[in-house]
């Protein structure tokens, strides 16, 4: 039980320094807006999976981490363009912004 513990502790140290410098490198308030939003959304899909592994038989548990971690690694990938995607909308309009005053 004290090795679950650690590890809980470990990965709650871990995302909270994560976030906390994922959100000072953020470059506009829309980025820190879906930075918080992933965030929150992540933190919700734990609790429900940690709340299924839980209350699920020992059989069903195993045969749950495959899809989930698919599915973990798909949100993840997907958040991750979105975030580009934000970048790249920010330093096009700056760059507009920076070509209408050249002129």
């Amino acid at each position: 039980m004290k090795f679950v513990l650690c590890i809980v502790l470990i990965g709650i140290i871990f995302g909270t320094m994560r976030t906390q410098r994922q959100l000072r490198q953020s470059r506009n308030e829309q980025e820190r807006a879906f930075i918080i939003r992933t965030v929150s959304a992540g933190v919700l899909f734990t609790i429900v999976f940690i709340a299924l592994l839980l209350f699920i038989p020992n059989k069903a548990r195993v045969l749950l981490l495959l899809p989930a971690f698919v599915v973990g690694m798909s949100l993840v990938k997907a958040w991750h363009h979105a975030r580009m995607r934000l970048r790249r909308q920010a330093s096009d309009r700056v760059d507009f912004e920076r070509m209408k005053r050249v002129q």
